[in-house]
C-alpha cells in the first residue's frame, strides 16, 4: 500500500525556518492577493465574493501571478462579473466573451467560464450570494464538507487557499488550523528537505509517455524522462501532503497563515532560480551532476540560488518545474551541495558578501518578478539571524 510519510523532526525545523523566512520576507514580497483593484471602502461581502471568483484561476499549469493580474484587469472593466447574482443571470457565452480578452486564461477558458458560472449560482441558491457564508463553521473540515464535489473547479486545495485569503483580511474568524495549499512548489519544498518522504511513490517513468499528446508537443524532453524515477502527482497526493502538514503545524505550534505563504515564496524566490532546477533548454536535458561536471558551461557564471538558500543544507534533491507542468510529474535530481556548485562558478566577491547580496535580490520582487525598492540594511540584517554563513 502506498503511503506518505513525514519526518517529524525535519517538518519542526524546516517549519520553524520557513516562519522566521516569512516574518522577515513579508514587507519585500506582495503576493498576487495584495494586488486587489477593489476600493478601499468596498464591503467585506464584495471582499469575499471577489476571492472567490479570484480562488476558480489558481489552478493549473501556469504561474498563479499572471491569471490573478489578469482577472484583476478584468474587474476594472467589468466589475459586475463579481457580483454572484448578476453573474447567475448571465450565459456561459457572455463570461467567455468578458473573459476572452485576457489571452493569458485561454489555456483552460471554457473550463475557467464554466466555473465562473456553476459557482455564482451555487452561491446564490446556497449561501444567499455571500462567500462568507461558506466559511460559517465551527472549523475546516465542516466548512470544507458543505461544498465538497459541489463547487465547480475548487477542491479541497483551492477551497484553502481561498479560507486563508479571507483570515489574512480579517473577514472571518480563524479555524484553529487550515490545511496548507499544496501545489507543486509545496511539494518541490517539502519533498526535497526531507520533510515528507515519498520513496514508496517513486518509480520509474514508462515508455508509453511517448504516446501522450504531451510528448508530441515535447519530444525531447519525453525522451529524457523515460526510466527516470518519479512521483505521479495525483489529488490523494497533495491532500495526504496537505492534512499531513496542518497536523504537525498544529502539533508545534506554527500557524498555517506563515507556512503557507512561506513554503509558495521560498519555492517561487529560491528553488526556481536554483540552475539544477532549470532545464538545457536546446536539448531539454535535466541538469544532472553528471551533466555539469562534463558540461560546466551549463551551468553560467552568477551564484546559484542553492548557494544562499537558508534551508539548503536540509536539501539533497531539487525537482524542476518543466517535468511537472508538462507531464504532471515530479522528477528528482540529486543535488549539488553547496560547495560543490560554488566550484563551478568564479565570484567577483568574498562568497559571503555575495550570498547576502542576493538573498536580499532574490526576495525584493513583487508578484511578477520585477524588482522592487525595499529596506535593504534591515533585510540583511533579519536574514544574517537565521541563516548559517
Amino acid at each position: 500500500m502506498k503511503t506518505i510519510e513525514f519526518d517529524e523532526e525535519r517538518a519542526k525545523t524546516i517549519f520553524g525556518l520557513l516562519t522566521d523566512f516569512w516574518h522577515m520576507a513579508r514587507p519585500l514580497i506582495k503576493l498576487p492577493q495584495d494586488r486587489l483593484p477593489l476600493l478601499k471602502d468596498a464591503s467585506p461581502e464584495e471582499l469575499a465574493n471577489y476571492l472567490f471568483f479570484l480562488a476558480i484561476f489558481q489552478r493549473g499549469g501556469v504561474i498563479s501571478d499572471t491569471p490573478s493580474d489578469a482577472v484583476h484587469r478584468i474587474y476594472a472593466t467589468r466589475p459586475d462579473l463579481f457580483d454572484p447574482f448578476r453573474v447567475a443571470r448571465m450565459t456561459k457565452d457572455e463570461i467567455l466573451r468578458a473573459i476572452e480578452v485576457e489571452t493569458v486564461l485561454g489555456y483552460k477558458i471554457e473550463e475557467f467560464a464554466q466555473a465562473w458560472i456553476k459557482n455564482a449560482r451555487f452561491l446564490v441558491d446556497r449561501f444567499d450570494g455571500n462567500a462568507l457564508n461558506l466559511v460559517d463553521a465551527p472549523d475546516f473540515a465542516e466548512a470544507y464538507g458543505r461544498v465538497q464535489k459541489k463547487l465547480y473547479g475548487i477542491r479541497m486545495k483551492i477551497f484553502s487557499l481561498f479560507v486563508i485569503w479571507l483570515q489574512e483580511r480579517g473577514l472571518v474568524r480563524r479555524f484553529a488550523v487550515v490545511p496548507p495549499p499544496i501545489d507543486f512548489h509545496a511539494l518541490r519544498l517539502l519533498i526535497s528537505t526531507g520533510v515528507v518522504k515519498t520513496e514508496n511513490l517513486e518509480e520509474p517513468i514508462p515508455a508509453k509517455i511517448l504516446d501522450t499528446k504531451t510528448a508530441k508537443e515535447y519530444p525531447q524532453l519525453a525522451l529524457a524522462l523515460v526510466g527516470r524515477t518519479n512521483i505521479n502527482v495525483n489529488e490523494w497526493v497533495t491532500d495526504s501532503v496537505a492534512l499531513g502538514c496542518m497536523e504537525r503545524i498544529e502539533k508545534f505550534g506554527y500557524t498555517h497563515l506563515d507556512i503557507n505563504p512561506g513554503m509558495w515564496t521560498f519555492s517561487r524566490n529560491f528553488c526556481s532560480k536554483a540552475r539544477q532546477n532549470t532545464l538545457s533548454r536546446r536539448k531539454s536535458r535535466l541538469l544532472d551532476p553528471a551533466v555539469l561536471w562534463a558540461e560546466p558551461g551549463l551551468w553560467g557564471k552568477t551564484q546559484d540560488a542553492c548557494g544562499v538558500c537558508p534551508v539548503s543544507k536540509y536539501c539533497r534533491r531539487v525537482f524542476p518545474s518543466g517535468p511537472y507542468y508538462r507531464f504532471g510529474r515530479l522528477v528528482p535530481i540529486e543535488r549539488l551541495d553547496r560547495f560543490a556548485a560554488d566550484r563551478l562558478i568564479a565570484y567577483p566577491e568574498e562568497p559571503e558578501k555575495v550570498r547576502l547580496k542576493l538573498i536580499v535580490k532574490f526576495l525584493t520582487r513583487d508578484g511578477n518578478g520585477h524588482a522592487v525598492a525595499p529596506p535593504q540594511r534591515t533585510a540583511v540584517e533579519q536574514i544574517s539571524l537565521f541563516v548559517d554563513p
